[in-house]
């Protein structure tokens, strides 16, 4: 196999932060619950040639590196303390870019790009021009990677904290790891709410089996913390709450460290499976009025919060 032809969309490297030297890891498939002890990580989060070129993956992997280095410098601190901005910002371009590189993020964004074309597509015909041609998804995915890169910088209007959980039971992922929650306007079906500038937006990112990175709007939420920004977390109920957000969030699999904790996880899916649903942007069409007799058709394309009810014991919503 050539270098670069099994291209993963959660790197390798972001394994080791939950089972470090290890070629293998625990998963739970999300479709089923089949539990799978020893998976191969070479072969997790990935699929043949899911970005295209070499030269593409070569520069991806760089960023990766990077990345790497930075988790890791992120997972080793007890507090955020000794956080510099250039973490910080730094640990923004990765939240952004590791949300939008991932198998779920191209699923969400297939619709919006089928309907769009779609649309242009019959314009054309109207107009007699020849139909654009449908871009690859992976295509389609790189633009909003580098959009991702670029609006990464909105974040920094939320207000960080590192989550020490200090249970026995484990933070799992998925292999759609960073996810965007929105528990202020969750019920909003009209329009996104999880934009970067999205008001009440929450991110959640697990490092390791006892931490986790996590922002939050502070014009919506009260976060009992540290004045250092450590979150000790010692409520089973909130582990289970972040677990659970990975298990909807995933496309294919929720990862973890030990077989011992395969009837936990199991467990905490079955919980789940009822409310899973495919990764789709919400689509609202309409017809708009351009003139007398004409009308022209609207759509309105965004990602739908997903259908979970958070509650954790340290966030309270702040009274506007």
């Amino acid at each position: 196999m050539a270098a670069y032809d099994n291209q993963h969309y959660v790197p390798v490297r972001y394994f080791a932060l939950f089972k470090p030297q290890s070629r293998t890891i625990c998963l739970v498939l999300r479709k089923n619950g089949k539990f799978i002890p020893n998976a191969s990580i070479s072969g997790q989060s990935s699929s043949h040639r899911f970005y295209g070129s070499d030269a593409l993956e070569a520069a991806i992997t760089g960023f990766e590196s990077a990345c790497g280095d930075l988790l890791e410098e992120f997972a080793a601190m007890d507090d955020l303390g000794s956080m510099n901005s250039k973490q910080f910002y730094s640990l923004l371009r990765w939240i952004g870019f590791q949300r939008a590189r991932t198998e779920a993020a191209r699923s969400m964004d297939r619709p919006m790009w089928e309907t769009m074309y779609r649309v242009l597509g019959e314009h054309a015909i109207v107009e007699g021009r020849p139909a654009l041609e449908r871009p690859p998804d992976r295509d389609s995915q790189l633009a909003g990677m580098m959009d991702s890169l670029e609006h990464s910088r909105f974040l920094s209007r939320l207000t960080p904290y590192l989550l020490s959980n200090r249970t026995n039971r484990p933070l799992i992922f998925g292999d759609a790891p960073v996810v965007y929650f929105n528990s202020a306007f969750r019920h909003v079906v009209d329009r996104g709410v999880l934009g970067t500038q999205s008001p009440g937006l929450q991110i959640f990112a697990p490092i390791g089996n006892n931490k986790a990175i996590a922002l939050f709007d502070p014009d919506y939420y009260r976060v009992r913390s540290s004045s250092d920004g450590e979150v000790r977390i010692r409520d089973l109920h909130d582990v289970a709450a972040l677990n659970a957000l990975q298990i909807h969030s995933a496309a294919h699999a929720v990862y973890f460290s030990d077989t011992e904790f395969a009837p936990y996880v199991r467990d905490l899916w079955e919980q789940q499976r009822g409310r899973l649903r495919t990764h789709s942007a919400t689509i609202l069409s309409y017809m708009e009025s351009v003139g007398e007799d004409q009308e022209r058709e609207v759509n309105v394309f965004f990602e739908p919060v997903v259908p979970y009810d958070l509650n954790l014991s340290f966030v309270s919503r702040q009274r506007r």
